[in-house]
């Protein structure tokens, strides 16, 4: 859930409904013919303000090495805590691209403003795709907020290919 969902009495109720499971710190295995995926859900105050970058570490040493394993966070905060972990991707939203984005003016405010807030995550990563050390990060741009200005509003696809290793002769 992103950090406005909070309190809305009727949430639980939609995802039910839905068919959603939310992963409030927990995890969900999926397992088929392309391999396994491990996911581990952050609650938004583990991926913010009350992060635990050795609650993800432990969660990630006990994956096997052949499953692919992601990190999903609502706030981008949690990763640069953990980009040398072996963890295959982290992805979050929450900055939404900047909202307004100006090209290089954009990323110097974003540092600003993050500065601002107390928050470490670097601004060259406040949007898109990036290979980071051991991790690679998907930050998406999302659908809310408002203004926008040449930052339409959207929904990230990821397609991951997950090599299956094999033994034998």
């Amino acid at each position: 859930m992103g950090n406005h969902d909070y309190g809305l009495e009727k949430i639980d109720w939609f995802y039910e409904r839905a068919g959603a499971t939310l992963l409030h710190d927990d995890e969900w295995l999926i397992s088929g013919d392309a391999g396994r995926f491990r996911l581990l859900g952050l609650s938004c105050e583990k991926s913010w303000w009350e992060r635990d970058a050795d609650f993800i570490k432990a969660w990630a040493n006990a994956a096997a090495e052949d499953e692919f394993t992601i990190v999903m966070g609502h706030v981008p905060d949690y990763i640069p805590e953990i980009v040398e972990q072996d963890i295959d991707l982290c992805v979050a939203g929450h900055l939404h691209g900047g909202q307004i984005y100006i090209p290089i003016v954009s990323r110097i405010l974003a540092g600003i403003i993050l500065r601002e807030i107390g928050s470490d995550f670097p601004a060259k990563w406040i949007r898109g795709y990036h290979e980071v050390h051991n991790a690679r990060i998907n930050l998406s741009v999302g659908t809310g907020g408002s203004p926008r200005f040449n930052c339409p509003p959207t929904i990230t696809l990821l397609t991951v290919q997950h090599q299956l290793s094999t033994t034998g002769g």
